[in-house]
């Protein structure tokens, strides 16, 4: 009997020294987790782990081409970070845009032209009338080499220099500077966007197309070409040269008068 007891005790030992062991183990398995888990946060509280490094803003200029037989054409959304922009179609209109939606500026009974929109990484999806496009972001960050020219449109007039321009000028009348840079009036330019948009080193905008023989140069206000040394009262204008078969020395200066 003593013998059954001796092994009783030694059992129960045993046994609570397993469960004891048990505890420990686990002890130690919930501190390493708890250490990952404070490893794997830095300083502000919030995880390491990687996300997405695509900015969830829309901020830039979108493009998709367009084609119609053998006729392509760049359609785009510019959207800029104060919430307006510029949608270039078969025509251009301003826009404004929240976090859901884009307002063309085309009246409606309901008010302005509105598309629902989603962005997923650099592609965004607008709902237009015949359904889902898709608008790929295009590199660089300058709005209007990428073809926002919203700050520049409006009524331009010549400049004219003698009684016989100034003639000319009765002949043509103004020119009209569309919000993506298309050219209506004037001395017969082409009606359509330019093709290539760059910065040149003095802040003036060159402005060229691959079908004509025709360009033209956007000086913003604060910026004057070296042949209008003589006209300073230009620097706090905007003003454009239009040029015609690369002839930069006959260039034609146009003074914005109205702004749309």
């Amino acid at each position: 009997m003593k013998k059954q007891i001796v092994a009783c005790m030694s059992m129960v030992l045993v046994l609570t020294g397993c469960m004891a062991g048990k505890d420990a183990a686990s002890d130690d398995v919930m501190g390493t987790a708890e250490a990952s888990a404070i490893a794997s946060t830095d300083v502000t509280g919030e995880s390491s782990s990687e996300e997405n490094s695509i900015s969830s803003e829309p901020y830039g200029v979108y493009s998709r081409i367009s084609k119609e037989g053998e006729l392509e054409q760049e359609f785009i959304y510019s959207l800029r970070e104060d919430g307006t922009g510029l949608v270039r179609c078969m025509d251009d209109f301003r826009i404004t845009w929240d976090d859901k939606n884009i307002y063309w500026e085309v009246p409606t009974e309901e008010g302005f032209e509105s598309h629902e929109y989603k962005l997923e990484g650099n592609i965004l999806k607008v709902k237009e009338v015949d359904g889902w496009q898709e608008y790929t972001k295009k590199p660089g960050d300058d709005p209007i080499e990428n073809g926002d020219l919203v700050e520049f449109a409006g009524v331009y007039r010549k400049i004219e220099n003698s009684e016989a321009e100034k003639e000319n000028a009765k002949t043509y009348g103004d020119m009209y500077f569309s919000y993506g840079g298309m050219i209506g009036g004037g001395e017969g330019y082409p009606q359509v966007w330019p093709d290539k948009i760059t910065k040149n080193e003095d802040g003036s905008y060159l402005c060229e197309y691959d079908n004509y023989d025709f360009e033209y140069i956007i000086y913003p206000e604060g910026v004057i070409g070296e042949k209008e040394a003589d006209k300073p009262d230009l620097k706090d204008k905007v003003y454009i040269r239009a040029i015609k078969n690369g002839d930069e020395a006959e260039g034609i200066l146009y003074c914005r008068y109205a702004q749309f």
